[in-house]
């Protein structure tokens, strides 16, 4: 396929072109690493002499791809964003287009930009919003910023049918979330039309100062807060709790459901994985983050279920080897960081039963 063969490229061309033309700077931000090297170089091609790219990401010599190191980023985002990152000697400027994947959409100062690209769909509402964070920050003078995202379209059937299918359903159910995402940050940053034109002082909430004490539940009691947030909420009052907990600890709770089901935290040297196994079914439930949260969500009044810790440690074991099998992983080089067994309610506590018996 050439460069004026692949429709969506063609589209980030014209777009990139005006972009360029008007003398601005923009952000294009990708799934896939493969994708941020694909349009580097494709950019490239096309814009020899008006486009000075920086990329995140470079080939091996195995023509595989790597992200570079954090250090090299930095150089090349003070090279990309002097202004925003207090640069005086403005001769840094060398570049005008930045590709990444989101590994580096999170709290960077980029600002010299004034459009950001959503390339690929994302897959929650928190994304959009981290990327547009990068410009959407103070500037010296008042001016215009453009957030453009591509949207899956499925206009014709193809061999493609079904992957386009489960790409623009994944685009609705991303802006049904991205509608809980606004809730809390008052800025649309997916728009629900071709074009939302947003005035940032009209945008902004009405901020009234008082004094004295903040009751946070009180204050959101009967908001509609998203489900997220309020997990997140209750693991900071927490957190201090949290951290003092060891490692490895194992524990059971009862849930709705038909079969027993084990969540495990697992480390893969410096990444983090969570499976929910189902033993019976020798199978994975692919629960949303606000799903797992709600799943294992535990306080102090949460009744532990009295489960035999062998059966707690047979679960473990079975979901640890299935996740290893299936990732291709050897399980030596993982990590349990705990695991919790969730035991259906209609099955009978054995020992609660005889214990409430015994008190009769």
């Amino acid at each position: 396929m050439t460069w004026d063969e692949d429709v969506k490229f063609v589209a980030l061309r014209r777009l990139v072109e005006g972009i360029l033309d008007a003398g601005r700077k923009v952000i294009i931000f990708c799934e896939r690493v493969p994708t941020v090297d694909y349009l580097a170089v494709g950019l490239a091609q096309v814009f020899p002499e008006s486009a000075s790219i920086a990329s995140t990401v470079i080939q091996t010599a195995h023509g595989g791809y790597s992200l570079r190191s954090d250090k090299q980023v930095q150089h090349l985002i003070r090279q990309f964003a002097p202004g925003a990152n207090a640069r005086q000697d403005r001769s840094t400027d060398q570049f005008n287009v930045f590709i990444a994947t989101d590994a580096h959409g999170v709290g960077l100062n980029m600002q010299d930009a004034s459009v950001a690209i959503n390339y690929d769909t994302a897959w929650t509402p928190i994304e959009p919003t981290q990327r547009a964070g990068r410009i959407l920050r103070f500037w010296q003078e008042p001016r215009t910023i453009d957030l453009y995202t591509f949207v899956p379209v499925l206009a014709t059937r193809s061999d493609l049918t079904r992957t386009l299918t489960a790409v623009t359903r994944r685009w609705r159910n991303l802006m049904m979330r991205h509608g809980d995402s606004k809730k809390l940050i008052d800025l649309a940053v997916l728009p629900s039309g071709d074009r939302e034109d947003i005035y940032m002082p009209d945008a902004a909430s009405r901020v009234t100062i008082e004094s004295g004490h903040l009751d946070l539940d009180a204050l959101l009691e009967g908001m509609e807060i998203s489900p997220y947030f309020q997990h997140t909420s209750l693991l900071q009052r927490h957190r201090s709790e949290a951290q003092r907990i060891h490692d490895d600890i194992v524990s059971a709770m009862l849930c709705t459901g038909t079969h027993p089901r084990i969540y495990v935290l697992l480390k893969h040297g410096d990444l983090y994985a969570w499976p929910v196994y189902e033993p019976a079914t020798n199978s994975f439930m692919t629960p949303s983050p606000e799903q797992l949260l709600s799943l294992i969500a535990a306080t102090e009044e949460t009744p532990t279920a009295l489960v035999s810790v062998d059966v707690i440690e047979d679960a473990s074991d079975a979901c640890i080897a299935a996740w290893c099998r299936r990732e291709g992983i050897a399980p030596a080089t993982v990590q349990r960081i705990c695991a919790l067994y969730l035991k259906p309610e209609q099955e009978d506590d054995t020992m609660r039963t005889l214990l409430q018996t015994s008190d009769v």
